[in-house]
Order: structure tokens, then sequence, then C-alpha cells
């Protein structure tokens, strides 16, 4: 297999404000080329106002953001009682956004107490804050997937559950019904996963499920290699666009699409998906496409399934490479990757 590539790091950083009287705006980014004036209703997604504090995954352009939310009660009537804002740090990977979770969320709060003190958010970008570096950086930018190299990452990072706990998560994707979505992505379709606020818990919900059903490596290679759904994470109505443009055609990679929203209206524009997930059912677009539905032999696939994610789990957490803030652990997630694959496709 290839050698690991390094972690990019984060290329922009960007602060966005809820305006009483103009709505989601950028108050300041960096470097400018970033043009984050596209991304303020993705940073500041519908339904994060409702907690004190949330966050959300999205995508801009070709790379991935996270903008981590703070709210602030003030009692001023002309903010309308509260202050609301969010800082989002860009990358081409999703790993070095997780790494700056805790810091883009105490930015947030220390801007929401002193707005104009931006120049500390400079210490984010990697290697280093200079104005051409997003522009050479994101030119060069990979196929947005989980690529080999971060799907070893992403088991340290996202799967931060004791290993007695790895039936539990696979549970909380849905269980048995995660067949449903793996068959989907193979046959190119958009899933869509709907859940109501908080936003991060979703956005969580959507990368655990791409790390079951996206894996890579070893003997599993054969089976995997059609299976590159592509990460649209969060979207919103203002991004509708993204999802009817994909209709047919899958995701950049020739594979499905993976995408969350906390907005129940999309259950309505079923032209935008072809799998709509909430927490308690999967609705198909076209009900005739019945092999979509788990069979008695998906439910023993997934049986094994969950015993190779149970072992994929202890590992991560056996290898301490849990820990978010060194991003490391690429030989415990490897393996698990494969057996994964291994039990999935038996």
């Amino acid at each position: 297999p290839p050698p690991p590539q390094p972690s990019v790091g984060c290329l922009g950083v960007a602060v966005f404000y809820f305006d009483p009287r103009e709505g989601n705006v950028v108050e300041w980014c960096f470097p400018p080329s970033l043009d984050a004036e596209s991304s303020e209703f993705s940073a500041i997604a519908s339904g994060m106002h409702e907690s004190p504090a949330d966050f959300v995954y999205f995508r801009h352009g070709r790379l991935y953001g996270l903008s981590c939310f703070h709210k602030l009660r003030t009692g001023d009537a002309e903010e309308r009682d509260v202050r609301m804002r969010a800082v989002a740090a860009f990358s081409p990977e999703l790993e070095p956004l997780h790494r700056h979770h805790a810091a883009l969320l105490a930015h947030a709060a220390r801007l929401n107490a002193n707005p104009s003190d931006t120049e500390p958010l400079l210490r984010l970008l990697e290697p280093s804050p200079a104005a051409d570096a997003y522009e050479v950086c994101a030119a060069d930018a990979p196929p947005l997937m989980l690529r080999p190299s971060a799907t070893a990452r992403a088991w340290a990072t996202w799967a931060e559950v004791p290993e007695a706990d790895g039936g539990a998560l696979l549970a909380a994707l849905g269980g048995s019904r995660l067949m449903t979505l793996w068959k989907a992505l193979l046959l190119r379709r958009r899933v869509l996963l709907y859940a109501p606020p908080p936003v991060g818990e979703l956005c969580e919900r959507a990368l655990r499920t791409l790390l079951v059903l996206h894996t890579d490596g070893g003997d599993a290679a054969r089976w995997v290699r059609p299976l590159l759904p592509e990460p649209l994470l969060h979207v919103g109505l203002h991004q509708a666009h993204e999802l009817a443009r994909r209709d047919g055609s899958g995701g950049r990679d020739g594979g499905g699409v993976v995408a969350c929203t906390g907005e129940a209206l999309f259950f309505h524009k079923p032209e935008l998906w072809d799998v709509f997930a909430s927490p308690t059912e999967v609705r198909l677009r076209n009900e005739d496409e019945r092999g979509l539905w788990a069979t008695q032999r998906d439910e023993m696939r997934f049986a094994r399934l969950a015993e190779a994610v149970r072992a994929a789990v202890g590992r991560a957490a056996a290898g301490g490479a849990c820990a978010p803030s060194n991003g490391g652990g690429a030989g415990a997630g490897g393996g698990a990757a494969a057996a994964v694959a291994r039990a999935a496709a038996a």
C-alpha cells in the first residue's frame, strides 16, 4: 500500500457573527482569498442558536470546514438579548480540524467578549499564516473523501468509545439499517442523514457512519474500491443545488454521497436524496428499490461487522490514539479498517 500522506493542516480561518438586522455575516477571515462570504450560513447552521455552544462540519469548495459556535446572553435589546459568533477553520482533511475543536470554541467565546482580538486566530494556520498558503494548497487539494491515510487516523479520532461500546456505536448509527446505506452507496446513491439539533451530534453521526462504511487497504481493496463515498457533510436548504447536481451521478470519485441536515423540510424534497435516514427510520426515494432493504443475509453480515468494529475500536483505544491532540494512531486504524471490510463483504 502507498505510504501514509502527511496531514496538511488548517489553511484558513474565519469569524462569523449573527447581526440582528442583517443575519449571518462574515466578520473577519484570513487569508482574504478564502472567500468566506459564501459560507456564513454553513458556519452558523440552522438550529445552532438553540444551544449555548455547538459545532458543525461542512464543505467549502474543495475544503472541509469546522465551525464552533458560542452564544452569550447580554440582556441588550439591540442584540435581541444574545450575542452569537462562530469561528471556523478550513482544511483539505478532516482530522486537523478535529484537533483544533476545543481551541475554536474557546476563540468563539473569547471573541464574543472582545470582538476585535483576532490576531490569536493566526496561530491556528499550518504550516504558517502565509497569505498564499491557502491558494497553493487548496489548488492541490486531493479529492474530498476519507483517503487511505485519513481513514486510519479517523478510527482514532471518531471512534472514541471503550471497546465494550463498539456494538453501542453501531446501534447508535442505526444498527442493521447501516447495510441499507452501504448498498445505496455502492449504487452511487445520495444518503441524507437527518436529526434535530444539536447540529454537532448529527455531524459526528455522519462522520462515524462514513468511518464504518468506508474502509481501505490490504486484501479488502477488491471489495472497497467501488465504495468511495463523498462526504458532503452538513447541508442546509441554501445548498440544495449541491445535492441536486449529484442526482444519478454519485460522488466525485464514483461512489455515493453522504450528507446530513437538521432541516426537516428536506424530507418533503425527495428529488434531493435517494435515502433519507432519521434516527428512527430509513426512507427510500424510490420504494421499488426493494433490493436496498436489509435482508436476512445482511443481518448476518451486520453481526460480523459489529464484531469487527468492536475490535477496531478496542485497537484504537489500546493504541492510545484517541487523544485529539496528537492526531496519530495510523497503525491501529489500518488493520481495523481492513477487518471491517472483510466482515461486511463476507
